[in-house]
């Protein structure tokens, strides 16, 4: 028969120097042999493991879009995340740059080291009834050792990026409250936002790439999750809003409210979070075509470039790289214009280097 609720291991993740450092040699084996088992049925482990941890604790509604919930976005980031820890237990550090995204997601929403109990509990009630008996004591015990191993590396990026975040020019731990003191109409469903702190503190330092959280709660439910809105500024506290609106759906919750607001309107902010900065992903030549608000994040990056590394290997190689893929195709080989076009294209390509320089 399945083991219970009260035969399963529990844990304690705020005793974060409790938790073991390495799998014991018997989870190490126990979790090599029943590993594919759980990767196949992992699905099914997080649908049951969502629907119990937010039927039996209604308040961690506050950290998960229910959006993503019903379009399966979140219990697939889930699902990716433990098969990828599985994979690389005995180094985590492996997957750094993928806990860094996780655990700056997390500070973003607010998450503290006792949450960690409930996902260990019912991630481990919820493989317990998929798999039935195939989850003896010892093996809930080796993945619960799993379980506290990725707790205990995700709490202490999570308390060195909370203690960065408030140390900051500007920076706070928390919610805070900020006057919105700009609006500014993009178009008719985009609207960009500027904020400033009301307790009249400058305002937080921050890496272009990173997003803020807007922490209200537009609907008449208890719980309503934050929503994350890149800042759209290289060097003030913006934001630019799509309303969300689709056919035969409700509109967007917080992006409808976003666009109620007036100027002087006070907003619940948490710092600024995320690695999405333009070293991380723009550290060689790169183009990119984005439609809409997504361009915002693409032209934070280029200002927060240097003059020198946008003039002396960007916008050269951009150029250079555009016109490669035009004269190559077949229609400009076949065009009488296709060597005139190609000493053009190096001409643009010389006079934009010498004017950078």
């Amino acid at each position: 028969s399945n083991l219970s609720s009260a035969q399963l291991p529990t844990c304690e993740p705020t005793h974060v120097d409790h938790h073991p450092m390495s799998l014991s040699t018997s989870s190490r084996a126990i979790i090599d042999a029943t590993a594919p088992t759980v990767a196949s049925n992992i699905d099914s482990i997080v649908t049951v493991f969502y629907k119990k941890l937010l039927t039996e604790n209604p308040s961690l509604k506050a950290f998960f879009n229910l959006t993503n919930q019903k379009e399966s976005r979140q219990p697939a980031a889930l699902a990716h995340g433990v098969c990828a820890a599985v994979q690389h237990l005995d180094n985590l550090s492996a997957i750094k740059s993928e806990l860094l995204i996780m655990s700056h997601k997390h500070c973003a929403l607010g998450v503290q080291p006792e949450h960690y109990k409930f996902v260990h509990d019912t991630f481990l009630a919820a493989t317990a009834e998929v798999l039935g008996d195939a989850v003896t004591s010892e093996v809930a015990t080796a993945w619960s050792e799993v379980l506290m191993l990725v707790a205990k590396a995700l709490i202490e990026l999570e308390k060195d990026i909370y203690d960065a975040a408030e140390k900051r020019k500007g920076g706070w731990r928390g919610i805070k409250d900020f006057s919105i003191i700009k609006i500014r109409e993009e178009s008719e469903n985009v609207r960009s936002l500027w904020f400033a702190p009301k307790d009249g503190s400058s305002g937080p330092d921050f890496t272009p790439g990173q997003f803020i959280t807007v922490c209200e709660n537009p609907t008449n439910e208890d719980e309503f999750s934050p929503r994350h809105y890149t800042i759209s500024s290289d060097t003030e506290l913006r934001i630019s809003v799509k309303r969300i609106q689709k056919e035969g759906q409700p509109d967007g919750i917080m992006s409808s409210y976003l666009h109620s607001l007036e100027v002087g309107d006070t907003v619940r902010l948490r710092a600024p979070f995320g690695t999405a900065t333009h070293a991380r992903y723009f550290p060689e030549p790169a183009s990119t075509i984005n439609p809409g608000p997504t361009s915002r994040p693409t032209h934070v990056f280029v200002a927060a470039a240097s003059a020198s590394l946008l003039c002396g290997r960007w916008l050269p190689s951009l150029w250079r790289r555009a016109t490669r893929c035009w004269c190559s195709t077949p229609t400009a080989r076949r065009s009488r214009a296709g060597t005139p076009w190609r000493r053009s294209c190096r001409s643009w390509s010389s006079k934009a280097r010498a004017q950078c320089t």
